[in-house]
């Protein structure tokens, strides 16, 4: 479970900010009634760039079975005609064996990808070159989804994603508005955008899926999220959840300082909004 559902979930936490600001969320990830990981996002713009970088680690009682702790990182550029990506770097270290990518979009031509291992061509589906042309990294997809929904208020959207070992595309439909109640006092109440995405496999996945992974009938690679302004200017995933074999992983913002007191708290007693914006160098 802490492979596929907590990575799926890291990739699914992002805000957007104003420029020259920088945004720092925490959520904590839960399995039932025990958390079983937490995550830091940090955002940072300026009027041509942005910078998203997600770190997430296991806790608890999960930890002490399986060990796994993450990083996904993204910079881009900001066009008039959206988010273009520079380099997606990703690293996990999973019970002590770390692996590594990194991709370089430069002009028209097939992303730079270095991955350390490099993929098993006998236990993963092949990644034609051509697959990853006009691709674009998962944060930045999160993060268009994000600028769409505070353009139009409605979160469609369509890409080609490319991570460095796995080859997707992704479909987001709007779901419509509602309102979520705290269901831990520390989460996020209010009223948020609920979205579908879902997926199709290109190439880079298992072609037998181990005992320990969730099997592609049992579970597909759907995600559900709750986007929503917690302030003037700044959108964030509020709530995402991700269906496993072992049941639902669900990814909550920290939304007040209740948390730290308990030692649940990754960094401030602040709501992680209501700190004062850091500015760019």
């Amino acid at each position: 479970m802490a492979g596929p559902g907590l990575a799926a979930l890291l990739g699914l936490f992002a805000a957007t900010g104003a420029r020259g600001e920088t945004l720092s969320l925490d959520y904590l990830v839960g399995w039932g009634h025990l958390t079983i990981a937490e995550a830091e996002v940090s955002y940072s713009q300026t009027e041509s760039r942005y910078h998203l970088v997600g770190d997430g680690r296991t806790r608890g009682v999960l930890d002490v079975f399986v060990s796994w702790a993450g990083r996904a990182e993204t910079e881009g550029l900001l066009r008039k005609e959206g988010r273009r990506p520079l380099v997606h770097r990703n690293r996990g270290t999973w019970n002590e064996n770390t692996r590594r990518t990194r991709v370089d979009w430069a002009g028209a031509a097939a992303p730079r990808t270095e991955a350390e291992p490099p993929p098993d061509p006998e236990k993963v589906t092949p990644v034609p070159e051509a697959a990853t042309l006009g691709t674009s990294d998962p944060l930045t997809v999160v993060l268009s989804v994000l600028d769409r929904l505070a353009e139009t208020g409605r979160c469609e959207a369509a890409a080609k994603i490319w991570d460095g070992r796995r080859r997707y595309d992704v479909s987001v439909t709007h779901l419509g508005e509602e309102r979520l109640v705290a269901d831990r006092p520390w989460a996020y109440e209010g009223v948020a955008t609920r979205c579908a995405l879902d997926f199709e496999r290109i190439g880079g996945f298992w072609r037998e899926q181990p005992r320990w992974r969730d099997s592609e009938e049992e579970t597909p690679l759907g995600r559900t999220i709750w986007a929503a302004e917690i302030a003037p200017g700044r959108w964030a995933l509020v709530r995402a959840e991700v269906e496993t074999s072992y049941g639902i992983v669900v990814g909550r913002l920290l939304a007040n300082g209740a948390l730290e007191s308990n030692r649940t708290a990754p960094r401030s007693s602040q709501a992680a909004w209501a700190r004062a914006p850091a500015p760019l160098p």
